[in-house]
């Protein structure tokens, strides 16, 4: 929708990379201002845009040439810090749960979000989010088990699927608040 109506119609990247910021910056800052009147919403949507333009003059390239766990820290920083000033009901308690984040001094405010099941949860999605699933998979399909070469795959998309199942039935099952867009 941005894109069609904001971006391309502003010259989207045809007209110079001056122009493509510019471009960027106005669908994001409108990104931000479509989804709530506050400023915790600008600032969300400043802030992906910052980032898109820093990806497209220069970090992009740099991202790619370190290891891949590296860029997966990066936006998974990115992103959730987005999501603190998208969720956040205003600048205050954005910036106070952001300083909670950062802060290692206190360990004991994450008894609150990090329950045994979350916990169990989060290792295992992190487990199954990197490649080596596949490399090991290989590997033992060359080592001669030939069943791994059949069922490998299928086993790993199955445990992909399980523990999103799980997460959601976790997630139901919790008293946390509405689904964010309920209150639009």
């Amino acid at each position: 929708m941005f894109r069609e109506y904001i971006y391309i119609p502003l010259g989207g990247s045809k007209a110079g990379q001056y122009k493509t910021i510019r471009n960027l910056a106005i669908v994001f800052l409108f990104t931000g201002i479509w989804h709530g009147a506050g400023w915790t919403f600008l600032i969300w949507g400043v802030w992906h845009g910052l980032f898109v333009i820093l990806e497209r003059l220069f970090l992009a390239k740099f991202l790619k040439s370190i290891p891949a766990i590296f860029s997966l820290v990066y936006t998974l920083f990115v992103v959730l810090i987005g999501w603190v000033f998208f969720r956040a009901p205003d600048l205050q308690t954005a910036t106070n749960f952001i300083r909670q984040m950062f802060d290692l001094t206190n360990w004991s405010q994450w008894d609150i979000y990090m329950t045994r099941e979350s916990l169990i949860f989060a290792t295992i999605a992190c487990l199954l989010a990197f490649p080596w699933w596949y490399r090991l998979i290989e590997f033992f399909s060359k080592a001669g088990f030939r069943w791994v070469n059949i069922y490998g795959y299928q086993i790993y998309q199955f445990m992909l699927l399980a523990i999103l199942a799980l997460s959601t039935m976790f997630m139901v099952g919790s008293t946390q608040n509405a689904f964010i867009y309920f209150q639009f």
